[in-house]
């Protein structure tokens, strides 16, 4: 079985000595173009591998849960549109912490501070739920 070559004149692969495509006249000798060579998968996948972690930079400190509610009050205030959760009512807190104030026994005032908490919760839609949009009328 003959070797196919790059022809150095126009880089198809030939097995003759003249190229029939350009004519370039080339020896049997001469060594084959090897600007990059072959590369098996696994070598390909362990440069594109070391290229990623070689490059380094600044690792990110692990966030918070104090980040994560800094970031989704961030996302309200700048009116962010897709996010899934919205603010709390503040007339449902007030409302709650009235009740809160008035209880009188153990229970009522456990009861109330539980509905307390649920009020000062944002109120957030359900996983897969499509974002809310606002109606432009």
């Amino acid at each position: 079985m003959t070797e196919l070559r790059p022809c150095p004149g126009c880089n198809r692969h030939v097995r003759d000595a003249q190229c029939p495509f350009c004519g370039h006249a080339q020896t049997l000798h001469e060594p084959p173009d090897s600007r990059l060579g072959r590369l098996s998968r696994a070598m390909v996948f362990t440069g594109a591998a070391l290229a990623a972690t070689a490059c380094g930079g600044k690792t990110k400190k692990a966030a918070t849960a104090d980040d994560e509610q800094r970031e989704i009050q961030q996302g309200r205030d700048e009116g962010e549109q897709n996010h899934p959760c919205s603010n709390p009512d503040p007339n449902e807190i007030a409302r709650a912490q009235k009740k809160v104030d008035e209880a009188k026994t153990d229970e009522e005032k456990q009861a109330a501070e539980q509905e307390l908490r649920q009020a000062q919760m944002p109120m957030c839609a359900p996983y897969g739920a499509p974002p809310s949009r606002r109606r432009v009328v």
